[in-house]
């Protein structure tokens, strides 16, 4: 219902506003022609402009590369693409060099590529890509990348979906689909580097391509592995934090608890 898509927009952006808070973006869009609205601070206050759009995705941003303003909020548009990035790449400036750009946020790379229609086995990172492209309008494009988190639920049954719905973080979106009331969600099982694209209600797999990031850059630290005691690790970041911006260190503390046989620190330098 209508009711019901509103909440699930509310929760959301509420949601992914805790993991962002500089700027927010939406890509919305009515007969295949794309809209981009974008502005600074949370999502969630700006979240009624998507009234008129049954097709769409939002991005909360937290600056990491890049200065805090409009600009450099996402989605960002290259070409015939509009896309968003949730995750990081390392080797933005080497990219900068390798391809003469001059882009202010590491994300717009992979957004290049993708209009370039150049593989992504160059880029060093992680992360998730939602996009829309002007050839294909009907469609909305969805990948998670190497590293990357990214839960999509169909509304319904997979006989009969009535849509789709989607997030970074899959906690976030069954705690809006509770919510909304939406009780007949189902998840769809997304492989790594595959290409999705939710069109008409339903999800479809790109087989023609493939996003595989580089692998010459692992953004995961398996302590164990190299004999160092992961509390003891964090323990001794955390009294460092003195010592560090305040941005620089949330962005270092990133750690990954869920697996708790196997701690990992994620780092996001």
């Amino acid at each position: 219902t209508v009711f019901q898509r509103g909440v699930l927009a509310v929760a959301l952006a509420r949601s992914n506003d805790d993991r962002g808070g500089h700027s927010w973006g939406i890509c919305g869009v009515v007969d295949g022609r794309p809209d981009v609205h974008r502005g600074l601070g949370d999502l969630a206050p700006n979240v009624s402009v998507i009234g008129p759009y049954l097709d769409m995705y939002a991005h909360a941003r937290w600056a990491t590369t890049g200065a805090k303003t409009v600009a450099n909020a996402h989605p960002f548009t290259v070409g015939r693409i509009i896309g968003a990035h949730n995750g990081m790449v390392y080797n933005h400036e080497a990219l900068q060099l390798a391809y003469g750009r001059t882009f202010s946020v590491d994300s717009q790379h992979l957004v290049a590529h993708l209009d370039a229609g150049l593989s992504l086995d160059d880029v060093e990172g992680y992360g998730a890509l939602e996009w829309h492209d002007s050839a294909n309008p009907g469609r909305l494009y969805l990948s998670r990348l190497q590293g990357g988190e990214l839960a999509v639920y169909g509304l319904g049954t997979p006989q009969a979906c009535r849509g789709i719905v989607w997030s970074s973080d899959e906690a976030h979106l069954l705690e809006a689909l509770e919510a909304a009331g939406c009780h007949d969600a189902f998840e769809y099982g997304l492989d790594v580097g595959d290409v999705y694209f939710a069109e008409a209600g339903r999800l479809y797999i790109d087989k023609s391509r493939r996003l595989d990031l580089s692998e010459r850059h692992e953004s995961v630290v398996d302590w164990r592995s190299m004999g160092i005691d992961a509390d003891e690790t964090i323990d001794a970041l955390e009294a460092a934090d003195r010592d560090l911006p305040l941005d620089a260190y949330e962005q270092m503390m990133r750690y990954d608890e869920r697996d708790t046989d196997r701690k990992r620190w994620k780092r996001d330098h």
